[in-house]
């Protein structure tokens, strides 16, 4: 209890941070979410604005979010086929399997990639320390 006593007061001291933070996080999603409008406008898909795209795909998002299920992005592939399937036809296969390669795969491995360099640059300073006590 103390320790979210703590974060509490943070936020109450630390206003800035938390809307910079806020702000961030909110573009950072929604360029997330325009990666699907990018992925259907490469197909040549021309019928349905971007605010439409963006905001489906936020609705997928949330809805995928709301609960933390394992699995969840099986849920949310189901949910892109079903829910762009009037938009994108015959393409929305391939335009789902571009748009979450792009947006969740790609974003997986760079994490992936992160971890692992920072593992061993992090890690590397306590390591050579230990040794010289």
């Amino acid at each position: 209890m103390k320790q979210y006593q703590d974060v509490a007061g943070y936020f109450r001291t630390h206003k800035l941070v938390v809307t910079n933070v806020f702000l961030i996080t909110v573009v950072q999603r929604l360029l997330l979410f325009f990666v699907t409008y990018l992925t259907c406008r490469s197909f040549g898909i021309n019928g349905t604005g971007m605010v439409t795209i963006v905001v489906l795909q936020g609705m997928i998002s949330v809805a995928v979010d709301m609960l933390p299920l394992p699995g969840g992005m099986g849920i949310s592939e189901s949910l892109f086929l079903s829910i762009f399937a009037p938009i994108c036809g015959t393409l929305t296969l391939p335009a789902m399997v571009v748009s979450r390669g792009l947006s969740y795969y790609t974003e997986l491995i760079l994490s992936a990639v992160m971890t692992v360099v920072a593992h061993f640059t992090i890690g590397r300073p306590h390591k050579q320390k230990r040794e010289e006590r």
